[in-house]
């Protein structure tokens, strides 16, 4: 057979899906499910190896911008979809796949690639380095008092066919204060908030709002929950599907609000920010069980000068990096990077280099998450210059975490 790469054209649309869902241990998809991805995809960034007429790989991107440390929406691909049919493992798919999607990304203008990862270990030979972490908390409501009482902030329980403005509102105001944040489509807006549930949102929710304050005393946020009511009353679980607040004010109110819902003994929180500060306002802090903590972006440098210089660093200093990248070769090479909180430029330099590291490793450290102090002690970085870690801990470093409610 004759094994082609290319796009997918929308009759194919069927297929592509049915060969991802596959590889995540999923039957074909339903018809609603194809129309609802037909609203999504973006035809042109798709990528699929034929084996003839059959689909046997894939992968796509979405059209993102993705807030870094300082505030700014930079343009990303998020790549999505990633899948090797079985019975077409081990024969270079995916390589060739990463190769060619990298290239489009590259020549569309994108100074990155961002993905979350079902095989964590898959994805730092093409370059994508680790970059935010989340975490998950189950909480006993019974025995979740506050220290000291919340504002008594006004909340509405908003029908969601009446919410999505008001979403999208409260998240634009939220989003560009976190690294990792992604800006949403009308389109996905609608996925979040649709009858039919899937992997984005969706299902029997509920949404209880926040509205900001007109007067800019705080910037307002927003839960989505469902209930698990197939338990005796009284013991019913409410999972967090998303809380997002700007203001720790309201944070605080949206958790108190979660955690006094009638009927629910459990409240279980799959994704939860790393710097969350709820443990804190518990009598008792031993209450809030993390459960899990989990990787989530990946990052991956394509224009090392457009994106060292897009983001805001914590101190003012300079710093040249000298990037290895053996999957992409034109990435790598020096680079004089000169920052602050105000502002950075970074530009190709000869100049002896401060730190040695991968492109993997400087996604990584991208959005301000991931300690340099801890990837030199296991040898990921290496500090050419005496206080070259020391340096890049201070420079790269954000004080707020990376975070990303967007599941793509």
């Amino acid at each position: 057979m004759t094994i082609e790469l290319r796009p997918i054209d929308a009759s194919e649309l069927g297929a592509f899906l049915t060969t991802d869902l596959a590889a995540f241990g999923m039957v074909a998809p339903s018809a609603a499910a194809i129309e609802e991805e037909a609203r999504l995809v973006e035809l042109e960034r798709t990528l699929a190896v034929f084996d003839g007429d059959e689909i046997v790989a894939t992968c796509d991107a979405y059209s993102f911008a993705m807030t870094v440390p300082g505030g700014a929406a930079v343009p990303v691909a998020a790549v999505s979809a990633v899948s090797v049919a079985a019975t077409h493992r081990r024969r270079g798919h995916l390589r060739s796949m990463m190769a060619r999607q990298l290239d489009d990304v590259a020549a569309l203008g994108e100074s990155m690639a961002v993905l979350n990862a079902s095989e964590a270990a898959i994805y730092g030979r093409f370059g994508y380095g680790l970059a935010s972490l989340y975490q998950s908390w189950q909480l006993d409501t019974v025995r979740s008092g506050f220290r000291e009482p919340v504002a008594d902030l006004p909340l509405r329980l908003v029908p969601r066919e009446r919410v999505k403005a008001d979403l999208v509102d409260l998240y634009e105001r939220w989003r560009p204060t976190r690294p990792g944040a992604m800006t949403h489509t009308d389109a996905w807006w609608d996925c979040v908030l649709a009858r039919r549930q899937d992997w984005r949102g969706g299902g029997n929710i509920f949404v209880v709002v926040c509205d900001a304050d007109p007067a800019g005393a705080h910037r307002g946020g927003f839960a989505i929950y469902t209930i698990d009511n197939r338990t005796p009353v009284g013991t019913w679980t409410l999972h967090v599907r998303d809380i997002v607040a700007a203001d720790d004010v309201v944070l605080a109110r949206l958790w108190r609000y979660l955690l006094d819902v009638d009927l629910v003994a459990t409240v279980e929180a799959p994704v939860v920010a790393l710097d969350d500060p709820l443990r804190w306002r518990l009598t008792d802090p031993r209450q809030l069980r993390t459960t899990d903590l989990r990787d989530y972006l990946f990052v991956r440098l394509l224009d090392v000068e457009v994106a060292l210089a897009s983001r805001r660093y914590a101190v003012a200093d300079e710093l040249v990096v000298e990037v290895t990248d053996a999957f992409r070769p034109v990435t790598a090479g020096r680079y004089r990077v000169q920052g602050g909180p105000g502002g950075a430029t970074c530009a190709r330099t000869t100049d002896e280099p401060d730190l040695v590291l991968d492109i993997a490793e400087l996604g990584s450290l991208f959005l301000g998450g991931v300690s340099a102090r801890e990837l030199a002690a296991v040898g990921r970085i290496r500090a050419t210059a005496p206080d070259g870690v020391e340096r890049a801990e201070a420079f790269f470093r954000w004080p707020v975490p990376p975070f990303c409610v967007t599941r793509f």
